[in-house]
């Protein structure tokens, strides 16, 4: 509001202050006095108006950045070719090549690159080009990058981010794909033991977990904290979501791991019992095998931690008493998956010769198909 005031008060005087401007500024002073015209001009893809101001002394500075987000691959070179320095760094440390990998623009980026601009030149914070593409999930820019030679497996921050793992984080799935590709390191940790698939597990990020698990990511890898990937998918920032922990375990996950503190998957996701999902994650654990009965390290069972962490205000009545009954019927539903077990055994034992495993998890889908009700009936039929 207050620019608008202003510029209505000199409405109609343009043209005498920049005589007066011509007139009384130093070449420094009236090249710094241009130079925000000069990046907005290029910004805005007119490149008339950005030759005429180049060819008046307008001070380049960061207006390569601005034709650079722009998507103005003329301009760009134009100012370039005046004397722009391909590498120069904005207020962040961020040079024309960040700005490209962030904007996407592949045209721009390989201009760049070929005036020989460092394909891993770190902001101020230590972000490379490849981190950025990352942000935004850019395949093409990460193709573009490391074609040149980026280091795929450059790590930044107090975090030691990689590109994967922001790409895992933030779920862009043809951006893993095609880091991969490239050889990333899937199992890759930066100084605490967290790799790719404890930020898309930490995020949710389900179809992101499964191109990882399916490139050879551990399932069952630990953090230097001691929680596993499932403990991780079980104490989520956001919501705890059966799907994370289903493809988790599907790809191998131990249902039973232990933190260092002796505590299970199932006694973190019981302390959450009254919010929203809980019942659902923890019938799947349970299907999958879950020992309702192990005691963690403080001496707690997790029939014991039910809602803990949940104030009672704040809790869904039916999930609070959803997991109750599930954990006092566990040891009861565990004796028919066992007769399952046995039936199936009895029934064709020539195709049951499988390890104790594979035969929890043909238990667990088994399970998962039916209603306990119908399952009871079929195995009473049998």
């Amino acid at each position: 509001m207050a620019n608008e005031c202003a510029r209505g008060a000199l409405r109609g005087e343009e043209e005498r202050i920049f005589d007066l401007a011509a007139e009384t500024c130093t070449p420094k002073q009236w090249a710094g006095l241009m130079q925000p015209f000069l990046e907005h001009a290029a910004g805005r893809g007119h490149e008339h108006l950005t030759r005429k101001l180049v060819e008046a002394g307008a001070e380049i500075g960061t207006a390569v950045h601005a034709a650079v987000r722009g998507g103005h691959c003329d301009i760009t070179e134009f100012l370039l070719e005046s004397g722009a320095s391909a590498s120069a760094s904005d207020e962040e440390g961020l040079t024309p090549l960040h700005v490209a990998a962030e904007a996407d623009q592949g045209e721009i980026a390989r201009l760049l690159l070929l005036r020989g601009v460092d394909q891993d030149s770190s902001s101020y914070e230590g972000r490379t080009p490849l981190n950025c593409a990352a942000c935004l999930g850019h395949a093409g820019m990460a193709e573009v990058l490391l074609s040149a030679g980026a280091d795929i497996n450059r790590r930044y921050g107090d975090r030691e981010i990689s590109a994967l793992d922001i790409g895992a984080g933030e779920g862009h799935v043809d951006f893993i794909r095609t880091l991969i590709e490239h050889g990333a390191d899937v199992d890759a940790t930066n100084y605490g033991g967290v790799a790719a698939l404890h930020h898309a597990t930490a995020n949710n990020k389900v179809e992101a977990m499964d191109v990882l698990l399916r490139a050879g990511a551990n399932a069952r890898s630990m953090s230097e904290s001691g929680h596993t990937v499932l403990h991780m998918a079980a104490i989520t920032r956001t919501r705890t979501e059966a799907a994370t922990l289903a493809v988790l375990l599907k790809h191998g996950a131990d249902v039973n791991a232990q933190t260092v503190g002796g505590t299970s998957v199932l006694e973190y996701v019981a302390t959450r019992a009254g919010k929203q999902g809980i019942v659902e994650v923890v019938d799947l654990l349970l299907r999958w095998g879950a020992d309702e009965t192990h005691v963690a390290g403080n001496g707690m069972r997790a029939a014991d931690a039910i809602g803990m962490k949940v104030p009672e205000e704040d809790r869904i009545p039916e999930e609070f008493e959803g997991v109750r009954k599930l954990l006092a019927n566990a040891p009861a539903d565990r004796a028919w998956r066992r007769r399952c077990s046995l039936v199936l055994c009895r029934a064709r034992p020539d195709k049951m010769q499988l390890s104790s495993d594979r035969i929890a998890r043909l238990e667990a889908r088994v399970l998962g198909l039916v209603e306990e009700g119908i399952f009871r009936t079929i195995v009473r039929f049998i």
